[in-house]
């Protein structure tokens, strides 16, 4: 399903479950064509230009990359960050939001960053070769790191900061995957899907991107990206538990292991994905050192 789930990644219906996809397949009208790897813009004769889109999951190192974009692209409209910051920032400087912009603008952007891309946000930039990126995280680690993350900016406003169990109990588990449908799709999890469904259809999408990195290995892995976009390729990591905020929680080797048990299917996603590979990466991009093989 993967091959032809890229080709209509950008152009789904928000209403739809794994089998309605398979079912409205052949009455898609496809803005976007797959030609060997990323998603390539045909709304025009003109030639695609490379935008990089950034997916931000929470806690998997973004903020260590979207501060060395910052710092490289300065007040360059070539750069927009439709993270929280990013969105404040527009706000107190009096510009449009991203979508509110003219086209003359937005087709200046060469990398979209942020916790609000997602599958849409391509058919903002005209003319553009779609190159979808993200990063993924231990699982446990990324729970782990979230809590303490939290904690801190809780304390730093004043707020009240419960216990683990008390913030973890009513959070969705699997956090790649809860994100990639709930934020990147838009498509309703239903209990109807079955396990594998769910597994499978996060799997298809990311193997539709440019690049899928390890925050473990965050340096190496986004390290061709930036040597494509021009830019140093030795970055400080930032928002570090213990070093950049407390760290509210020193999880136990049981805590860790109940964590891995309760969210499973990221961890079947990260097997599915990753296989023995650190990095999939799009047969298109010729200057990554790893290849994502056809499914």
């Amino acid at each position: 399903m993967a091959g032809v789930f890229c080709t209509i990644l950008t152009k789904m219906p928000i209403k739809v479950t794994v089998r309605r996809i398979a079912q409205s397949l052949p009455h898609i009208n496809r803005a976007y064509v797959i030609q060997k790897g990323p998603l390539v813009s045909t709304n025009n004769s003109r030639m695609p230009i490379p935008v990089y889109f950034f997916i931000h999951i929470p806690k998997t190192g973004g903020q260590s990359i979207r501060d060395h974009l910052i710092e490289q692209f300065g007040n360059d409209p070539a750069f927009v960050n439709l993270g929280p910051d990013g969105i404040r920032d527009d706000q107190e400087k009096g510009r449009l939001p991203f979508h509110k912009r003219p086209a003359s603008e937005r087709s200046k952007a060469r990398v979209v960053f942020g916790h609000n891309v997602d599958r849409f946000t391509p058919e903002l930039v005209p003319n553009c070769e779609v190159r979808f990126v993200t990063f993924l995280r231990e699982p446990a680690a990324q729970i782990v790191s979230n809590y303490n993350f939290q904690m801190e900016s809780n304390r730093r406003e004043g707020k009240t900061i419960p216990d683990f169990e008390s913030w973890y109990s009513p959070r969705p588990r699997n956090p790649h995957i809860s994100w990639m449908f709930g934020h990147f799709l838009h498509v309703p999890w239903t209990p109807q899907l079955s396990r594998h469904d769910v597994v499978e259809t996060v799997a298809a999408t990311l193997r539709c991107f440019y690049l899928v990195g390890r925050t473990e290995k965050l340096s190496d892995d986004v390290k061709p990206i930036f040597e494509d976009l021009g830019f140093p390729t030795e970055f400080p990591r930032r928002n570090q538990t213990g070093k950049d905020f407390a760290q509210q929680l020193v999880p136990t080797d049981e805590l860790m292991n109940r964590l891995r048990a309760e969210n499973d299917l990221d961890y079947a996603l990260l097997r599915r994905v990753f296989q023995n590979d650190s990095v999939i990466s799009s047969p298109r991009a010729s200057s990554l050192p790893r290849r994502l093989q056809p499914a």
